[in-house]
């Protein structure tokens, strides 16, 4: 079996990765990805990284892209549409037999992607086969669930329906363009001419709508295939418990095999590393920086006029398995303000996190783990390669408890975000289990018993008694365990593990390195800030390099817009601190 390598490629705004035999050669086949949308992308990030490398290592390049105003790609000034999406598909296709001097090109669709990519197959000759998996089979229906999930989410989280601007389609913040909306409101996946002579893969699950579009394929076309879609709710559950169905994945690459069989290959050119996108007032780069164990995908986004004592911001995911777009694409947005402000920002996926690969040997969890914090020092040494100026590390949750064990380990940090960290010492007996990550506090379980909905969700089925008692009983023995402490301080685990987190708060303090702690009020962040520094922070006196600002009105993800948009003037505003004055007053 070859191996495969990927690059980053830009054009026309839109951000997108090529992946290649690592030979050299390929077949005359390629293939395109067209991404879904919101919570399901970030689910399925992982999963087209795979497919795409799977697929290259067997001599089948494969392209996949952002669309226009989503995740990396550049936003449309106008707004965008569906026809855009559409659009930005044909230059990926373009641009992927531009590149390889493929002929023909096999085109998959997940999702709203399923419709973009149906709309792609009978619109250009070029298309030599169609794979439709879980597609939007009516847009208004789908709207309208994607509208209904956002207040369940919002009451589940016991948050006010006040917060949620409930005139836009969106999943965890991230917004659906009103342009795209109105676009696929009247779409139905059957609607969609498909051509006869086309062979087509149908990878769905068993849903009306569905099974409905399935008998119309098969109806239509001479050459056509169905493959349930198991695994499609493990893959879908959450970017933090999402797993890779790998008959998904197998399925596809059989079915392609037989369909495009390789019959000659010829020589590819040699791959770029780098590709660049410049908005009014930032450059951004894509790169993946090369270890000697594993590869990680960055972009480093700086102002138009950044010198070499630029500062740099570099921030981790936004906790669990989320991509370095963030879940309201909030990385990128912030990113892109920091740019305005003088200061350049780097943001990154970890090992097996969104585009990057796993580390070569490492199996487990990366999470909370010496891979993680490593990522860090990784990406900060290829920075430094560029920018000198005073460096922050950004991290939220997980990436959090990454960010400030970085620091510990390495002096050239000079400031550290902390947000939300439910976590500043793994207990190295309790196992790294995604399931057991919880972010619930003391408080908000208090308050959710005082919430009628919640007897009604209860009496309905729809809260898991067994997990809550299990999330009761961890918060239990953690307060057992913290009192003990107080009692026995070496003489206890969490009294040991206590001296050992203060002990790195004092290495900072002593560096003067300035730590912002952010934390969502009744977070379990808060909880631990009270384990290690007392119910009344009183210990945090003792470190003056120390803020602690305090977030209402939000939940551990930060739902809420305006949550994350204090966040965001939040970071602006120690940009402007740490950037260099003219740069500060050239914005």
């Amino acid at each position: 079996m070859r191996r495969s390598q990927t690059a980053p490629l830009c054009f026309q705004g839109i951000s997108a990765l090529l992946s290649l035999p690592d030979s050299g050669t390929a077949g005359e086949t390629g293939v395109l990805l067209c991404r879904t949308w919101g919570t399901d992308e970030h689910c399925a990030r992982k999963l087209y990284r795979i497919l795409a490398s799977e697929l290259s290592e067997r001599g089948y390049p494969v392209l996949r892209f952002d669309y226009p105003g989503t995740v990396d790609s550049l936003d449309t000034p106008s707004g965008e549409t569906f026809d855009d999406w559409v659009f930005a598909a044909k230059q990926a296709e373009q641009e992927l037999r531009d590149r390889t001097g493929c002929k023909r090109v096999i085109v998959l669709g997940l999702g709203i992607g399923a419709l973009v990519a149906q709309t792609l197959a009978h619109e250009l000759p070029t298309i030599a086969g169609l794979i439709s998996a879980a597609p939007v089979t009516n847009g208004r229906r789908f709207i309208r669930e994607i509208k209904l999930r956002a207040k369940i989410i919002f009451e589940s989280e016991g948050l006010s329906l006040s917060l949620l601007n409930q005139d836009a389609v969106q999943a965890n913040g991230t917004v659906l363009p009103s342009g795209v909306v109105e676009g696929i409101d009247a779409l139905k996946a059957d609607m969609l001419p498909v051509r006869a002579d086309l062979p087509v893969l149908a990878i769905f699950r068993d849903t009306p709508g569905e099974v409905k579009f399935r008998d119309a394929l098969q109806s239509i076309c001479a050459q056509f295939t169905y493959r349930p879609f198991d695994g499609y709710d493990a893959l879908m559950a959450d970017p933090l418990l999402s797993r890779v169905p790998e008959e998904f994945i197998s399925d596809v690459i059989a079915w392609i095999a037989a369909t495009a069989p390789l019959q000659s290959e010829k020589s590819l050119p040699a791959m770029a590393g780098k590709c660049a996108l410049s908005g009014p007032s930032f450059n951004e780069f894509a790169e993946f920086t090369q270890t000697e164990t594993k590869q990680l995908f960055s972009i480093t986004c700086a102002p138009k006029d950044a010198g070499e004592d630029t500062p740099v911001f570099i921030i981790g995911n936004t906790g669990g398995f989320d991509h370095h777009g963030g879940r309201a694409r909030e990385n990128v947005l912030c990113s892109r303000n920091l740019a305005s402000h003088g200061t350049a920002a780097v943001r990154f996926d970890g090992a097996d996190t969104g585009d990057s690969d796993p580390k070569a040997g490492f199996s487990g969890v990366v999470l909370y783990s010496d891979v993680a914090t490593q990522d860090f020092i990784d990406i900060l040494n290829t920075t430094e390669q560029q920018f000198k100026g005073p460096v922050t590390l950004v991290g939220r949750c997980s990436s959090a408890y990454s960010a400030f064990h970085a620091a510990a380990r390495d002096e050239r940090v000079t400031q550290l975000v902390l947000i939300n960290q439910l976590k500043y010492l793994w207990d190295p007996d309790e196992p790294v289990d995604p399931k057991n990550m919880g972010h619930r506090s003391i408080a908000q379980y208090k308050n959710r018993l005082k919430n009628k909905q919640t007897f009604v969700r209860l009496f309905k089925g729809e809260i898991r008694l067994k997990a809550v008692a299990i999330a009761f009983g961890k918060i239990f023995r953690e307060k057992i365990s913290q009192y003990s402490a107080a009692v026995l301080p070496g003489a206890s685990k969490f009294g040991r593990m206590r001296e050992e987190v203060l002990g790195i708060f004092e290495t900072l303090r002593q560096r003067g390195t300035k730590v912002h702690i952010l934390c969502t009020v009744d977070d379990e962040s808060v909880d631990q800030l009270k384990a290690y520094f007392g119910a009344d922070l009183k210990g945090l006196h003792k470190f003056p390099n120390v803020t602690v600002m305090m977030i209402p009105d939000s939940d551990h993800n930060f739902l809420p817009d305006k949550a994350r948009q204090e966040i965001g003037t939040y970071l602006s505003t120690l940009a402007q601190s740490s950037a260099p004055k003219d740069l500060t007053d050239a914005a």
